[in-house]
């Protein structure tokens, strides 16, 4: 969602990771407290593919919900391949 802005996190830290003040794509952004880091570029696309994967399971855990207990409506998700990430964003629920 364009105009609201995240807070990047360390996954294994949970701490916003360093970085300077107009940090350009190319540049390292880490992680204060284990040193995780990588280029902002990288962090930047690992970060949307983790939203993209939470938000895919999200909507696959609402429509499960919703259709439990129908009989005539039975959900199966495809199975997501689901992947370690270093970097994240806390995400609001669906």
């Amino acid at each position: 969602m364009r105009g609201r802005s995240q807070e990047i996190q360390c996954a294994a830290c949970h701490c916003q990771l360093a970085m300077p003040a107009h940090a350009k794509l190319d540049d390292r952004v880490f992680c204060p407290f284990c040193g995780e880091g990588d280029s902002l570029q990288n962090v930047l696309t690992e970060v949307k593919q983790y939203a993209e994967e939470r938000f895919v399971q999200q909507i696959q855990d609402r429509l499960r919900d919703l259709t439990r207990g129908t009989p005539s409506l039975e959900f199966m998700p495809p199975p997501q391949p689901s992947r370690r990430y270093r970097f994240v964003v806390e995400l609001g629920s669906v």
